[in-house]
């Protein structure tokens, strides 16, 4: 068998068909997806593979991990929550930090493990992952200084549909242990106790209030290896403390947060070889206090 004949029908069609015969295939499938989107709910829209998933076929699986991802996440928020762009970041980022020679991964705010198991699944070999949660809901303490910080309101008791039997269930799919895999109950960051000198290549920060969220920061990015990767759930979302917290530690430092186009809005922080000169973290704090004058 030839190349030719091996090549995928749509494939042939692109490579040696006459363009209005392109064109006409193409105001089809254009008339395809306005379908779709007409039978879809409003807040959905239709969005073509990515070519890192479509040319490239780095993430095999991935179609059946977003029908989980999204299930799963839809059923604990009760609401449709569908996010496929989400979870193409965690496997692009996840992929991204395999090549790095040291560190370990890390979630904070695991709730029922659903990003957790996407984690495990396509970490490192041999590498370990740390998930954090009180696995009971927030904790009074930072709900408090939500409402003291930002006035966010209505929080107490969220995110206690969990245990922490039931995340660990989830998260090993099937598995009764993994050596890699050790959640951390309780209050963050006294669960942190113990870690201090251990070093990061991936971290998710999904604590959703203002407090843990800083101090997330102020544990993991320290220690976070050049090259790492630190993702910021609800970075652009209606947890307003997470964008504060943020703002508030990097803005100093001279790191930007980069946001996604996943539903929760996700920042992206990847540690720089070098850190910035002092000067250009002065001028960037002054750019930040002008920008909210």
């Amino acid at each position: 068998m030839n190349d030719t004949t091996a090549l995928p029908l749509r494939k042939k069609l692109h490579t040696y068909a006459p363009d209005w015969l392109k064109i006409l295939a193409t105001r089809i499938d254009l008339a395809r997806i306005f379908i779709a989107e007409l039978l879809l709910p409003r807040k959905c829209y239709v969005q073509i593979n990515p070519n890192c998933v479509e040319k490239l076929g780095h993430f095999p699986g991935l179609r059946n991990e977003i029908r989980s991802y999204n299930y799963a996440t839809s059923i604990a928020q009760k609401s449709l929550a569908v996010d496929a762009n989400r979870v193409i970041l965690l496997r692009t980022m996840l992929r991204q930090v395999a090549r790095l020679p040291a560190g370990e991964y890390a979630e904070l705010g695991t709730y029922r493990g659903i990003s957790a198991r996407l984690i495990l699944r396509h970490m490192k070999r041999g590498a370990q992952l740390h998930c954090f949660d009180t696995f009971e809901g927030f904790d009074e303490k930072d709900t408090s200084a939500e409402s003291r910080t930002v006035r966010n309101r209505g929080i107490d008791g969220a995110f206690a549909d969990t245990s922490l039997q039931r995340a660990e269930d989830y998260i090993l799919d099937g598995e009764i242990h993994n050596s890699s895999l050790f959640l951390h109950k309780g209050y963050f960051p006294e669960t942190f106790s113990g870690l201090e000198n251990h070093t990061w290549r991936f971290v998710h920060l999904d604590p959703d209030l203002y407090l843990p969220m800083l101090e997330g920061l102020k544990r993991f990015y320290p220690k976070l290896v050049p090259g790492g990767v630190m993702l910021l759930h609800d970075y652009y979302s209606f947890f307003d403390g997470v964008r504060r917290a943020a703002d508030e530690y990097f803005g100093p430092l001279g790191v930007v947060v980069v946001p996604m186009n996943d539903k929760a809005g996700t920042g992206v922080v990847i540690k720089p070889e070098q850190e910035a000169s002092r000067d250009w973290r002065d001028a960037f704090s002054g750019l930040l206090k002008d920008t909210a004058a």
